[in-house]
């Protein structure tokens, strides 16, 4: 949920300051994988001498129409989505042809820490919906990526139409995002454990001894596990490697049987830059066969996903 700030001079009538405000949005949806209605802005009209600025800096001249934008949003858009969206932006705006491109002054700030926010109660909200959508009763497992478990911050979840006979979290010794969390479910009378997991984003040290801690805490639970999540590494990577030992990957498993699905243009289904997402399954599993996996192909018309990351979608019958 970003949250847009625009200070502007107060000779702005209405009309222009709606210019930039749909120049705005139609920017970050277009460029920063940011929803539709996702749009919450704050603007102030503001006396000549309530707003600082140089006539000229870096050889660029400024006049009394500058405006000033601040976006406040999660971290992890790439540079060239920067680009993108400062380009798109200002050229947007300068098109309503009141404001020149180089009077558009755009701060972007990005937040994610222990003490960051978590929008809208957001597994309460997806529950909330899966029921309306589905009409049955859905259960829910809140994972706090960090350890604190009734903190604000980002984490995963898991969702369940299947009631769950225990759930179960842990925090690892070590890292940023540090957390692992599961449930325990009966199907066709088979026990079941899902955990699912997220890896430290920044440290590949940090992730081999997570992984190392996660793979010993895993066994406390009875078969059949599956263990999935963004792990944050490619399949050649020293965790992977590790996780190797004791799981089956989903996706190479998939490849195998020639059950496999993703976009045309992405055929060794990438999740992201690469394949960091996994579903695992246990080598001692008994009564998990797997169906197919999926790379869901969640671009719009216009090439836009609404996040950085393509699900992962995992079928099995249990016998």
């Amino acid at each position: 949920m970003p949250l847009v700030r625009v200070s502007v001079p107060r000779h702005l009538d209405d009309r222009q300051l709606k210019n930039i405000a749909d120049s705005i949005h139609e920017s970050m949806v277009a460029t920063f994988n940011v929803p539709a209605d996702d749009r919450f802005q704050v603007f102030t009209r503001h006396a000549p001498d309530e707003l600082g600025w140089a006539p000229t800096y870096l050889d660029i001249p400024h006049t009394p129409s500058i405006v000033f934008v601040q976006i406040t949003c999660n971290e992890g858009r790439t540079v060239e989505m920067k680009k993108a969206l400062f380009a798109r932006l200002a050229s947007s705006i300068a098109s309503g042809g009141a404001i020149l491109a180089s009077d558009v002054i755009v701060s972007l700030v990005e937040v994610e820490s222990q003490d960051s926010y978590d929008s809208g109660n957001g597994v309460t909200q997806y529950q909330a919906m899966l029921e309306q959508k589905t009409g049955v009763k859905w259960y829910t497992l809140d994972i706090q990526d960090y350890g604190q478990w009734t903190s604000p911050g980002i984490r995963n979840a898991i969702l369940s139409k299947i009631p769950f006979s225990a759930s179960y979290r842990h925090v690892y010794s070590i890292g940023r995002d540090k957390t692992v969390g599961g449930i325990t479910v009966t199907v066709n009378g088979r026990i079941v454990n899902v955990m699912s997991t997220h890896l430290d984003p920044y440290d590949e040290g940090n992730r081999i001894t997570q992984v190392n801690e996660l793979v010993p805490y895993a066994t406390g639970f009875a078969e059949d596990r599956i263990i999935l999540g963004d792990f944050n590494a490619l399949p050649y990577s020293s965790e992977m490697v590790t996780m190797a030992k004791s799981y089956y990957d989903g996706w190479a498993e998939a490849v195998k049987l020639g059950v496999q699905q993703s976009a045309p243009d992405n055929p060794n289904g990438y999740t992201r830059n690469g394949r960091i997402d996994y579903v695992y399954y246990s080598h001692g599993e008994q009564h998990l066969t797997l169906k197919s996996v999926q790379v869901v192909d969640t671009r719009d018309a216009n090439g836009v996903m609404p996040s950085d990351h393509r699900p992962l979608v995992a079928i099995f019958s249990v016998q």
